[in-house]
């Protein structure tokens, strides 16, 4: 190999791994010698600034409109700047879960698009009882373009066998088709493009229960700010779109194998889903 060919090389993985980092924005096309620059550009460094504009309680107006609640206390970003409408509007139309993907993989909105590999939709059983909703896809996930694959995804399949459920049983789905880089938090701007579509798939499949898994999808789908192990471990009632649908939260997978003592108080959360379903026919609904 030669020298260039190495550094070709070494720039690649430098690049790869700022991007699994979560760098997706250059600060200035000129480095900066921060120890012997004059204080006025210390004091005001050549950083790019993102456009932002309405706040999340205006963004939230506009998606209620079109039938997407409960996002008004997102608190994951201070700000979006975004046009949603075309989101609203692609989802709206469509009238199967098929043409709701098809919708999805035509959308140029949302910045993830861009920085993901593939797309991820959710799978399972489109006329299931139970839906299990992630924040976005994660790296596996991202790379071979299905959901729940993995560590991850082959612990949740553990923690739903263990109450009698398989993925056939079940619709599996994350708020975020895409996955953000580093697995970092998504933004006002992110969320605001994801939902609409999420909402629709939510109406299209119409579960009876809902089970969160992680800490992001709460927060976007309830108007609080709490903790999740302030707030899982009970049901709440909550609409989403045109579809009233019980929840209740957990850990993500991804959480439960970096602490695995969590485990103990995902299985108790598991238990009361198993109750609320009953000991038969919670597969499909009737």
């Amino acid at each position: 190999m030669t020298n260039e060919e190495k550094n070709f090389a070494e720039n690649l993985s430098a690049l790869e791994w700022y991007q699994e980092a979560g760098v997706d924005l250059a600060v200035g096309e000129k480095a900066i010698d921060w120890i012997n620059a004059p204080p006025e550009v210390k004091d005001k460094p050549n950083v790019i600034t993102p456009n932002v504009a309405q706040p999340v309680a205006q963004q939230a107006k506009i998606l209620a409109k079109g039938n997407v609640s409960n996002i008004s206390n997102v608190a994951i970003d201070s700000s979006v700047a975004v046009d949603s409408s075309e989101a609203i509007k692609l989802a709206a139309g469509a009238k199967n879960l098929q043409e709701l993907k098809a919708a999805l993989i035509s959308y140029d909105g949302c910045d993830l698009k861009k920085r993901a590999t593939n797309m991820v939709f959710g799978a399972g059983n489109e006329n299931a009882k139970i839906m299990f909703v992630g924040k976005a896809p994660s790296k596996d996930d991202d790379i071979e373009g299905q959901i729940f694959v993995g560590r991850g995804g082959v612990l949740l399949d553990k923690m739903m066998a263990a109450i009698g459920l398989n993925r056939s049983d079940v619709y599996l789905s994350n708020i975020l088709p895409w996955r953000p880089p580093g697995n970092r938090a998504p933004t006002a701007d992110e969320i605001a493009t994801s939902m609409p579509f999420f909402t629709r798939q939510v109406e299209l499949v119409a579960p009876d229960y809902i089970f969160t898994l992680g800490e992001v999808a709460p927060k976007i789908l309830f108007e609080e700010k709490k903790s999740l192990n302030k707030i899982r471990g009970e049901w709440r009632d909550i609409k989403i779109g045109s579809h009233s649908v019980k929840v209740i939260c957990s850990f993500h997978p991804d959480f439960l194998i970096a602490q695995p003592v969590q485990k103990k108080s995902a299985w108790q959360d598991l238990l009361l889903l198993k109750a609320a379903l009953g000991e038969s026919n919670f597969g499909e609904k009737t």
